[in-house]
């Protein structure tokens, strides 16, 4: 009896400690120490023990100590770079600049350096018009990069490019359609029938991808020192920079066409690496979770998947609107469903039609959709639709002139 009453008024105070959060940063009261770090009880480095209800206590004054020191700062940083709302052409460029400067800063970043070595490509199924490889290389931190690779049978000479992570708890075979459906919906098969190389990456963001990626003890003390937050940022960059590398490689790669297209956790990996890399022309980014504020993910509760990758440091990085508006004048499509319980529609739509005013603004209209769809076969809605982007590619990098926006 002692134990249930014990363990019910610490859960109680827990729940004090993410009530007391979520209405400090809602009241905009962050922080001023940028060395401070905050680790909560229940984190990994101390779940050995069972916290008592006087350590629960400590932790929300130490928690409401941090908020109001460490995010001051921050919101204040961010109503600056927010600026470019209002801003236009040159301006505009280096407001671009700013905002890709502090994401990489934040992120704790290094510049990629490229590399493609001990490649492997097998052979694992002949398809209607393309032909299905597995593939594998390492890139220049010794990380295994590995994935699927659909070659269309009529590249004449060249053929556009899509780079398709997975997203999260998927692999690359459900990318593809290769014995596995789930709610991405094959949209790399998708793309490889309508004539476009697609290397389907894959993306390690749970555990047992870990396995797949057979070299990384060769860094793993780096990667020990990183954040949660920047641990998560770097291993979906990674991938993705190294797909880049890889298909630069293939002499049927047409290389002013190549777009990148993900849902959920690969949405993410696609928006990073954009911002990164200018190698990647047109985006396609699918998912509710992916439009809502980090912010507003990491303090509600029930966003299981983002307890897991990301730490307080998050709240530093610039926000999704921030990180599309460094895209422009690039073609990009979000892809939204109605039914998407992954995250918030209304605030997911209205980041994405922030993006979509500069676009207007800046005549540019048509390199910016937002696709909304009403798919609720599975996953709670958060799924793929395809057609709408797949179209809006066709025609976005038809239209660009080696690679740029005319």
């Amino acid at each position: 009896m002692f134990f249930s009453r014990r363990f019910l008024i610490g859960l109680l105070v827990l729940i004090g400690v993410i009530f007391a959060a979520a209405q400090l940063v809602a009241q905009g009261q962050l922080a001023q120490n940028a060395s401070l770090r905050f680790e909560p009880l229940w984190s990994d480095t101390r779940r050995d023990s069972s916290p008592t209800i006087s350590q629960y206590a400590a932790q929300l004054a130490e928690l409401q100590d941090y908020l109001t020191r460490r995010a001051l700062d921050i919101d204040a940083e961010r109503q600056r770079r927010l600026a470019y709302t209002q801003l236009t052409g040159a301006a505009l460029r280096a407001q671009q600049e700013k905002i890709r400067a502090a994401f990489i800063s934040d992120a704790g970043l290094t510049p990629h350096e490229k590399r493609v070595a001990d490649v492997t490509r097998v052979q694992v199924a002949a398809e209607d018009g393309y032909r299905l490889e597995r593939v594998s290389f390492k890139n220049a931190l010794g990380l295994s990069v590995q994935g699927l690779l659909a070659l269309p049978e009529n590249c004449s000479p060249t053929c556009p490019v899509l780079i398709a992570p997975n997203g999260w708890s998927s692999s690359p075979e459900a990318v593809m359609g290769y014995g596995i459906q789930d709610y991405q919906h094959a949209f790399g098969k998708k793309f490889a029938e309508a004539g476009y190389i697609v290397f389907a990456v894959n993306l390690p963001v749970v555990p047992q991808d870990f396995e797949r990626t057979a070299s990384i003890e060769s860094h793993v003390a780096m990667l020990a020192n990183l954040s949660a937050t920047r641990y998560w940022i770097y291993m979906r960059v990674e991938p993705m920079l190294g797909a880049l590398d890889f298909v630069e490689t293939l002499p049927e790669a047409d290389l002013t066409r190549i777009a990148a297209y993900g849902i959920s956790i690969g949405g993410e990996a696609v928006l990073d690496a954009s911002v990164l890399d200018p190698r990647i022309n047109a985006v396609v980014v699918s998912g509710v979770n992916v439009l809502t504020p980090r912010r507003e993910m990491l303090l509600e509760t029930r966003r299981f998947v983002y307890s897991q990758l990301y730490d307080w440091d998050a709240f530093a990085l610039p926000e999704v609107d921030e990180l599309l508006a460094t895209l422009y004048p690039r073609p990009v499509c979000i892809e939204l469903g109605k039914y998407d319980a992954t995250g918030n529609f209304s605030t997911a739509l209205a980041t994405a039609q922030r993006v979509q005013a500069i676009y207007q603004k800046e005549r540019r209209g048509a390199n910016f959709q937002i696709a909304v769809h009403d798919q609720n076969s599975t996953h709670d809605g958060h799924e793929t639709e395809i057609v709408q982007c797949l179209t809006f590619l066709n025609q976005r990098l038809a239209s660009l002139d080696n690679g740029t926006v005319k």
